[in-house]
């Protein structure tokens, strides 16, 4: 299985229609994949912790966040969609710091196959 395999398997990257992306309201992310988890690393410029939620509905973890700035009178939001794989999800863990949003999905171990091997 290589990385492209995994990539497809846990996160759905066809998630965005391009031709409907308007550029000043897109948040760029990254994801990073480890042996035992994935960390998303979204922008969410002027967002607190308090103010992001997290969620999985249908197979999709959900990013979604808002705050106003009262004395420049601005809003800042987040909306973002990832398609995933629940039954390979051990926990999902989240902060946010400087501005970016970390997400820590936990894979779960893999089973190994338990095969009783005997001499007939």
């Amino acid at each position: 299985m290589g990385r492209d395999f995994l990539m497809d398997f846990w996160f759905d990257k066809e998630f965005y229609n391009f031709s409907r992306l308007n550029i000043k309201d897109m948040h760029p992310y990254k994801i990073i994949e480890e042996d035992n988890r994935f960390i998303i690393v979204h922008n969410v410029a002027g967002i607190g912790k308090e103010d992001v939620k997290i969620d999985i509905e249908d197979s999709y973890l959900i990013i979604k966040g808002e705050s106003k700035d009262e004395i420049i009178d601005k809003t800042y939001s987040v909306n973002s969609r990832f398609k995933i794989n629940e039954n390979a999800i051990k926990d999902i863990k989240y902060d946010v710091k400087n501005g970016f949003l970390y997400v820590f999905v936990n894979k779960k171990e893999k089973e190994k196959p338990n095969i009783k091997i005997s001499i007939a």
